[in-house]
């Protein structure tokens, strides 16, 4: 059974009798942050993006015990990914964000 393992460490935290364990390889799923092209505030969208990707930023997700992408910053618990091989969850589309917006677009009759 495949799991997000940070709901299972929150479900742990609220007492349910579960487990996980890590099979290599960790499958990690991209997030993405984008800024409109035409922002009201493009600043503050810039300054949104910083703080996620600042040591700061990422440690609040760690405090939702999210993986983190920045090596000075450990998961909670460090064992979600340590020590583990890890593979990019459909990493072909990874890249064409272009592509996933104008469909984004396209499915909203926004085009």
């Amino acid at each position: 059974m495949l799991a997000y393992t940070h709901s299972i460490e929150w479900m742990k935290s609220q007492g349910a009798p579960i487990e996980w364990l890590n099979l290599e390889p960790v499958v990690i799923e991209v997030s993405t942050s984008m800024l409109a092209q035409r922002a009201a505030h493009p600043n503050a969208g810039k300054l949104l993006i910083d703080f996620m990707l600042s040591r700061e930023g990422q440690s609040l997700f760690k405090s939702f015990r999210r993986v983190t992408l920045r090596t000075d910053v450990e998961p909670d618990p460090p064992r979600l990914i340590k020590g583990f091989q890890r593979v990019v969850l459909r990493p072909e589309n990874i890249g064409d964000a272009k592509a996933a917006f104008r469909a984004y677009r396209n499915i909203l009759g926004l085009n």
